[in-house]
């Protein structure tokens, strides 16, 4: 099996268009893949995974997609946000702690 084949999902390698809840998205270069895979990879890349082109995924992508594939992408899209505001309270907490070392050290410098 070739990852470059036009048949298969270079992100899953499963086989393109094998299961109707599994959608095809095809980009402006050309290259296909399974929506909720293209999905996962919009969250760490804007290229596309063969060429390297930069794509867009248009509003269009959403309208084929069973159900089920769209609660599985806001659940996704929801464990991000809260992973990020997790991130946000911790960094508040650590930011805070290092005014409380740095008044501690120059209490001075904060007036």
């Amino acid at each position: 099996m070739s990852i470059q084949s036009d048949d298969h999902c270079v992100i899953c390698l499963e086989v393109s268009g094998s299961d109707e809840n599994k959608p095809i998205y095809h980009l402006t270069c050309g290259h296909q893949f399974h929506v909720l895979c293209l999905y996962k990879w919009r969250l760490i890349s804007q290229t596309c995974p063969l060429c390297r082109g930069v794509f867009e995924i248009s509003s269009e992508i959403y309208r084929k997609c069973p159900v089920e594939l769209l609660r599985e992408i806001v659940d996704i899209q929801r464990q991000i946000e809260r992973d990020l505001m997790e991130e946000v309270r911790s960094l508040t907490v650590e930011i805070e702690n290092m005014r409380h070392l740095y008044m501690h050290f120059w209490p001075d410098d904060l007036n």
